[in-house]
């Protein structure tokens, strides 16, 4: 929490920064997150990854510099449990874990024009996040066993959750219009397990920008 709030605060300090009037714009979303499924008891952290894609729309507030923006995001988080020989004979063992997300992100976003070419966004919000589809799936050999995490008679107590709502704080560069990169922190507020919530930072690598009329 405490990296949420020094993120939030920073966007509420640029609100003292001038910033020239912008137009709308729309911004295409290629991201990395390493994400951490921690929980509220004493069992291990589980890690994963994710990447996903998807656009946002940024509609400036009566022609200033503030935005409100939203959009839509597809996710996909992986993760490997277990990889190895079982007990050090020669059974070998996978376990692995997959989750198609649907998010979408309500964001307050300042924009802060450096240069004609070089601007910086931060911006903060929350999101909501709708689970399409999960499975675990476990090889031992050439058996295969596969649970559906969201099905209570597969994963009883351990089923996940299809809807979590969360906090986001992060802060995009742009350049040239066209191109920006940037980094956010995200923090689910409600849980998609029974005792464990997810938290993300995602590394936007490249994402597009492109101004509305």
């Amino acid at each position: 929490m405490k990296r949420i709030r020094i993120i939030l605060m920073a966007v509420l300090a640029a609100v003292s920064l001038t910033a020239s009037a912008q137009e709308p714009f729309t911004t295409l979303h290629f991201l990395y997150s390493p994400t951490r499924l921690t929980y509220s008891t004493n069992e291990d952290t589980e890690k994963f990854n994710a990447v996903a894609f998807g656009a946002t729309y940024a509609q400036p507030i009566e022609s200033s510099s503030f935005y409100v923006e939203f959009g839509g995001l597809v996710e996909w988080y992986f993760n490997t449990q277990a990889k190895g020989f079982v007990n050090g004979d020669n059974k070998y063992f996978d376990g692995k874990t997959n989750i198609v997300s649907v998010k979408i992100p309500l964001n307050a976003l300042y924009s802060i024009d450096v240069s004609d070419n070089f601007r910086i966004q931060p911006y903060g919000g929350v999101y909501m996040r709708y689970n399409v589809w999960g499975e675990a799936r476990y090889t031992l050999e050439q058996n295969v066993t596969t649970f559906k995490l969201f099905d209570k008679v597969d994963m009883g107590d351990g089923a996940y959750k299809r809807f979590q709502m969360g906090a986001t704080g992060g802060c995009r560069l742009c350049f040239c219009d066209f191109i920006s990169l940037s980094a956010a922190y995200y923090y689910d507020l409600t849980k998609v397990k029974e005792n464990g919530r997810f938290i993300s930072r995602s590394e936007e690598r490249f994402s597009r920008n492109a101004e509305t009329d």
